[in-house]
């Protein structure tokens, strides 16, 4: 799709110079207009239904990390919880990005008022939270950015493990090779997770995303590979601020709802948090910088879109394109570039 978009604004970029440049453009332009109306009209979604809930804490940054507030965060996401079970029955909740801000592998009080909580109220739960892989001297243990998923029991269900990382935030590109150090200050030490099944939760088959791997089709086709019936995305996007990029952030999010035809629920700490159905609309949402919970109905669906039945063959369309471009561009004789008059 970005691609397709990229090629009509070309088109008419060159249209004022080559006028045939315009009409492939509004060919490419109207077709995309049809199979979008098209997959509007034609939209049906049949799978079981499912009720979520996404809370959103709003915890502030420079108080997140802070030991003495951990019982107040885990009290208030709990108390923005039970107003969300207040409507009825849900199947999942859904905690943010590092909603935990403790080690939840740990026995702890904290951990026992989590599993409690989910216990009394018979609702699946999925919360960020850090983890760490042990290790022996003088090896140091793994860090790793997490998502557990809780039963209605109150047991772990299973986990999820961060797979790609923000660079210079939370790793060191190359840093296990070459002193590079830390070049930004807070930068995370942490390693990339493996995983092989989507979690899940009775009829619930969670396709895991944490925060900045919304951004990435590829991630979100694997998780879908994996056996998922629902995404779910979430994320701490505190560190941007009142700015446009948690907004460009979410845009990016929604894609990968319509790439896999799936319901995509998105619980961020600060927001936007937000339901979304496989044509991209957005049936529940939050605001920005507010405590809330976003309560829903999505579908669990199970058929597969033709961007997901075509994904490696596009990529390897394009990766050539690309690549015989660049080639083009290279062998092409000096100085065949068209000139542009000087005006004044």
């Amino acid at each position: 799709m970005s691609g397709a978009l990229a090629a009509v604004a070309a088109g008419l970029a060159l249209a004022s110079r080559h006028v045939q440049a315009l009409v492939p453009a509004l060919i490419l332009a109207a077709g995309l207009g049809f199979f979008g109306w098209q997959n509007v009209r034609q939209a049906d979604f049949q799978g079981p239904a499912a009720h979520v809930a996404l809370i959103q804490g709003n915890i502030d940054q420079s108080l997140k990390w802070d030991p003495e507030y951990q019982v107040a965060t885990v009290e208030k996401y709990a108390r923005l919880s039970a107003q969300a079970l207040e409507s009825g029955k849900l199947d999942l909740l859904v905690w943010p990005e590092t909603a935990l801000p403790f080690y939840f592998q740990e026995s702890s009080p904290l951990r026992d008022r989590v599993t409690g909580f989910v216990h009394a109220h018979g609702t699946a739960l999925l919360a960020g939270a850090p983890a760490y892989v042990p290790a022996t001297p003088p090896a140091v243990p793994q860090l790793l950015n997490r998502a557990y998923l809780l039963g209605p029991d109150g047991r772990e269900a299973g986990h999820y493990d961060k797979e790609h990382l923000v660079p210079f935030g939370e790793y060191v590109p190359l840093g296990q090779w070459l002193p590079l150090g830390k070049l930004v200050e807070s930068v995370g030490d942490f390693s990339s997770g493996h995983n092989e099944r989507a979690l899940t939760s009775g009829a619930i088959a969670l396709g895991t995303l944490v925060c900045y791997e919304g951004i990435f089709p590829e991630l979100a086709q694997r998780r879908v590979e994996q056996g998922a019936n629902l995404l779910v995305s979430i994320s701490n996007d505190a560190w941007f601020g009142d700015s446009s990029a948690p907004w460009q952030h979410l845009q990016l999010t929604i894609l990968r709802a319509v790439e896999q035809g799936r319901w995509l629920a998105r619980a961020t700490n600060t927001g936007v948090s937000l339901l979304i159905d496989p044509l991209g609309r957005i049936t529940a949402k939050s605001g920005l910088f507010v405590e809330a919970a976003v309560r829903g109905e999505v579908r669990l669906e199970s058929g597969t879109t033709f961007f997901h039945r075509t994904f490696r063959v596009q990529t390897w369309i394009l990766t050539g394109t690309a690549a015989l471009l660049a080639l083009a561009c290279l062998l092409a004789p000096a100085g065949t570039a068209p000139r542009r008059r000087l005006r004044g």
